[in-house]
């Protein structure tokens, strides 16, 4: 994969953002109403104080697929 490095660096700072919440893996189907969302990398560009562009990576979370319930997680949060 090439990219674990990126990933792990990118997870952590989520999580001492407070954005995500790592939990083990085994305790995932033991929650009720939990949601998992799949992780992917979109390649992206900046510039730099020169006007010159520089590929970096971000990284994505996909939560736009139905789930059990039929909805997407984006379709489950309330807005209120």
């Amino acid at each position: 994969m090439g990219n674990e490095d990126f990933i792990s660096k990118s997870i952590n700072k989520e999580v001492s953002r407070g954005w995500a919440f790592p939990i083990p893996l085994n305790w995932v189907p033991l929650i009720p109403g939990i949601a998992v969302t799949p992780i992917g990398i979109a390649k992206q560009y900046t510039l730099n104080e020169n006007g010159g562009i520089i590929p970096k990576n971000r990284m994505t979370h996909d939560c736009s697929r139905p789930r059990k319930s039929g909805l997407s997680l984006n379709l489950r949060i309330d807005n209120d």
